[in-house]
């Protein structure tokens, strides 16, 4: 794995300093990934963890952050709905949330009042929109175009405001299939990108190819000029064979930028989404004009994929991706079963690593957090060497002078306030460093949603957002 500046310290950063952690005996964790290793003091390295966000289905989720709100929207199929909460872990929680949400039904028998997909919320020239497709109950699938909505000024929250259809994007072919519609900004200049079928030719009505498109926006609800294609499904992980053919799939993309702005570009999803290969890859900006196909470098393979051979997650894609501060984290949905096919996508969250050669991720690694914060597992983690012994059921942990990693700790804190225990769900885990051989054990809280580093006991220092580990960021005392 190539080292990945500012991430760890450099002891950390040669691949022979570390030893792979693999535990066949739990089915539903082997570690036999370059992401978690054990260090040669004890300590333990976990940079690809995958946290569930919701628990029911949420497919095509999309998270918009404003101010202190997060605001979450997803494939309900029969409408609009939209999630508001303080808390980026409550977003799932009807004790977190906004007692208000955005529910809005298109009236019957219109362009746009049927299967309703991957709605994505934006803030464009002081307003609220929502893109997304539909399509007339009469035409099916085949019908599907890109529509907007208009929602209240930006300074207001958006699931309390009054919204109002706009139509269909304008300026977007009329006879072309159309979905997975998203805006993104480069150079000054306004994009809107979604999949669809190829402009004419043999395959354009056959529905097995799927290409991207790309447009330049004259306002937030019309295009400047036609579409051009900038991806097409050209490599063999970016096809499904089945008995109705081969499907090519371009789809959902998403604009994805390094913090430091040092690479960018469209994350998009890739094979069929009713299969466990379902996945993420990206087309790196090159640059030159966005509209020409030339400007954009596919990558060699998947962003982010089920491993070939493993326990889930299945079938990730359809991502959005939130930046915190200099933490980048995906938002998909994903299955815990290779058989679920469309059915149980709820939203999965996981971290994004950049190196020189672009965004790193590799393959979500637990499918379910039940699992990894079963008994056994803190157990075996207790007993490996040169760790101190466990002593306690809750939480249980593998330590060493440096790292610190807690499976099992409460992050059901509001406003900066310690409250009480949540739910099983909203049991995650933190990584703490430990700052040197203190016998009261300082721990250091690297609250990558919280927003910076906060010193603390344990579960104590919680700024005003739980934190949410995805990777290892320890820093000096």
């Amino acid at each position: 794995m190539p080292a990945i500046t500012g991430l760890l310290p450099d002891v950390y950063k040669a691949p022979s300093a570390f030893t792979s952690y693999v535990k066949p005996e739990v089915a539903s964790v082997t570690y036999d990934n370059p992401n978690l290793r054990l260090t040669p003091e004890g300590g333990v390295i976990y940079d690809d963890a995958i946290l569930t966000l919701t628990r029911e289905g949420a497919p095509d989720p999309f998270v918009t952050r404003s101010g202190d709100n997060y605001y979450l929207t997803f494939t309900v199929g029969d409408r609009i709905e939209m999630q508001c909460s303080g808390s980026f872990l409550d977003l799932d929680n009807p004790a977190g949330r906004h007692t208000e949400q955005l529910r809005r039904t298109p009236p019957h028998g219109t362009d746009h009042s049927a299967d309703l997909w991957a709605p994505e919320l934006h803030s464009l020239d002081g307003r609220w929109y929502v893109y997304y497709a539909a399509t007339h109950p009469s035409l099916g699938n085949g019908g599907h175009r890109m529509f907007v909505l208009g929602g209240p000024p930006a300074g207001e929250d958006p699931c309390r405001g009054s919204w109002e259809a706009l139509g269909r994007v304008g300026g977007t072919p009329v006879d072309q299939w159309a979905i997975d519609g998203t805006v993104f900004a480069l150079d000054g200049s306004l994009y809107f990108a979604y999949s669809g079928w190829p402009l004419g030719g043999a395959a354009a009505g056959s529905g097995l190819v799927q290409e991207l498109f790309v447009a330049r926006m004259k306002s937030p609800t019309s295009v400047d000029g036609p579409p051009v294609s900038i991806s097409r499904p050209d490599r063999e992980w970016e096809i499904t064979r089945d008995a109705d053919g081969a499907h090519g799939v371009n789809e959902g993309p998403q604009f994805l930028a390094a913090p430091d702005g040092s690479w960018k570009g469209l994350a998009y999803s890739c094979a069929g989404s009713w299969t466990p290969q379902y996945k993420m890859a990206t087309l790196q900006y090159v640059g030159g004009d966005p509209t020409d196909s030339r400007s954009w470098r596919k990558s060699s393979g998947p962003l982010i994929a089920a491993k070939a051979a493993g326990d889930g997650v299945w079938g990730p894609g359809h991502g959005s991706f939130l930046s915190f501060g200099d933490e980048v984290v995906a938002v998909f949905h994903a299955t815990d079963r290779p058989t679920h096919g469309w059915a149980d996508r709820r939203a999965r969250v996981q971290r994004v690593l950049f190196t020189s050669e672009g965004p790193f991720s590799r393959w979500p690694l637990l499918s379910s957090y039940s699992t990894f914060v079963s008994l056994d597992v803190h157990e075996h983690l207790c007993k490996v060497p040169g760790t101190p012994v466990c002593r306690t059921r809750s939480p249980c942990y593998a330590a060493s002078k440096n790292a610190l990693l807690i499976l099992n700790v409460i992050v059901g804190h509001q406003a900066g306030r310690r409250t009480n225990p949540g739910p099983a769900e909203r049991v995650k885990h933190q990584l703490l460093d430990h700052s040197g051989p203190d016998p009261t054990r300082r721990n250091r809280l690297i609250a990558l949603l919280g927003g910076g580093e906060v010193a603390g006991g344990g579960a104590g220092g919680i700024p005003r957002h739980p934190p949410l580990l995805l990777g290892d960021r320890r820093k000096s005392p």
